[in-house]
């Protein structure tokens, strides 16, 4: 016969199991998005700054320097908003599964 309260444990240890796991998998997927918003402005910002060493200011086009720091302004506000979801995130995760002192 088997006792009902390890039954109650292994589902409870399934239940965390699948949390985890899915936890897992969002934290993956954030972090792929954020590589996703961070590798453009690296890219973007670079460009800005051989443009303004290589040439005179006077030969610089404000509109396409403008345009390219509008991009790395808005990957950085896609960072801000991805990074704030991954805190949101462990803190649901914490408030589940409170860390232990070991």
């Amino acid at each position: 016969m088997t006792c009902p309260l390890s039954l109650s444990a292994d589902a409870s240890d399934a239940s965390s199991a699948d949390r985890f796991t899915a936890f897992l998998r969002r934290a993956g997927e954030l972090a792929h998005d954020l590589n996703n918003a961070f590798t453009p402005i690296t890219g973007f910002a670079t460009l800005v700054r051989d443009d303004l060493a290589s040439t005179e200011l006077t030969a610089l086009d404000p509109a396409a320097l403008a345009s390219d720091l509008d991009f790395v302004i808005a990957s950085t506000r896609r960072g801000v908003e991805l990074t704030r979801e991954l805190i949101r995130l462990v803190a649901a995760e914490q408030s589940v599964h409170p860390p232990h002192r070991v």
